[in-house]
């Protein structure tokens, strides 16, 4: 009776394992991933960087924290956004770091775009291949109060209505 126990429990936990693998990641456009809704602690509503709010919920996606909104009457991914500080971008990337955004630096301030209450611009975008596939994010930047030329990363972006300049 013990190893029939037992292997009904491996069984349900390759089934719980394999189903928490297959989530897809939401995509911008896409329909909001019905595993987003029920894994939600409850509907708020957010800024989406125009004019009016959309609803929106903070969950957990394969490890990390994550801000998903979507238009109310399509049910359309319109905004994503991470300030899980354990996401580290392929090119090393994540939130906390600091940057140059002003002068002649290797990445300067070329295309800074007001977002919400951040600055963005394509130079300062990462991919998370490992979590998100290939997806590109931008860096949510605050100017660093203390030295104006420098910003922090404060969390990382999509956003259908998003259109940093370059």
């Amino acid at each position: 009776m013990r190893i029939h126990s037992g292997a009904i429990s491996l069984s349900f936990l390759v089934f719980v394992f394999a189903g928490a693998r297959a989530q897809e990641f939401p995509v911008i456009g896409t329909k909001v991933p019905e595993y987003v809704m029920r894994q939600s602690g409850g509907t708020t509503h957010c800024q989406n960087g125009t004019a009016h709010s959309e609803p929106c919920t903070t969950v957990n996606i394969r490890g990390y924290r994550v801000t998903i909104a979507w238009d109310e009457e399509t049910e359309a991914v319109t905004y994503l956004f991470t300030d899980d500080m354990r996401l580290i971008g392929d090119s090393e990337l994540g939130v906390g770091g600091h940057c140059r955004i002003a002068g002649a630096g290797e990445r300067g301030d070329n295309g800074l775009t007001k977002y919400r209450e951040w600055l963005v611009t394509e130079e300062w975008k990462e991919r998370f291949r490992k979590w998100s596939g290939d997806t590109t994010w931008y860096a949510a930047l605050q100017v660093d109060s203390g030295n104006p030329e420098y910003a922090f990363i404060v969390g990382f972006v999509q956003s259908r209505d998003l259109k940093p300049s370059h």
